[in-house]
């Protein structure tokens, strides 16, 4: 991750999050997940998990490397929760390569 650690910053999100819960929501998606440190996103998910009632969350990435989905175990341990990976994008980018009679396409070429 390319941010610091800030006490503020977590202190307004999870003043954010305290309100949703009091609206009534009691579920929390966490966001490209694999661009916060594992420490930190375990933070916000401990924090849902102590709202009275819990709030069910979980971590969603946005991987491209077919050949390494597990790579994301350092957060299930440090975040305690599931993570799921957002295969949609290379699922259509591939598709519409196939379509046109080309090659699968890649994440840097996407537009093409």
């Amino acid at each position: 991750s390319e941010l610091r650690w800030s006490s503020k910053v977590v202190f307004a999100h999870t003043e954010h999050m305290r309100a949703l819960h009091e609206c009534g929501v009691r579920g929390f998606r966490v966001d490209a997940a694999k661009h916060m440190r594992p420490q930190h996103v375990a933070t916000y998910v401990q924090y849902a998990h102590a709202l009275d009632p819990p709030a069910w969350t979980y971590l969603e990435v946005l991987n491209a490397d077919e050949s390494n989905p597990g790579q994301y175990e350092e957060y299930i341990q440090a975040a305690q929760c599931p993570v799921t990976d957002f295969w949609l994008p290379m699922f259509l980018s591939n598709h519409a390569a196939a379509a046109r009679g080309s090659k699968g396409a890649e994440w840097g070429d996407w537009r093409n």
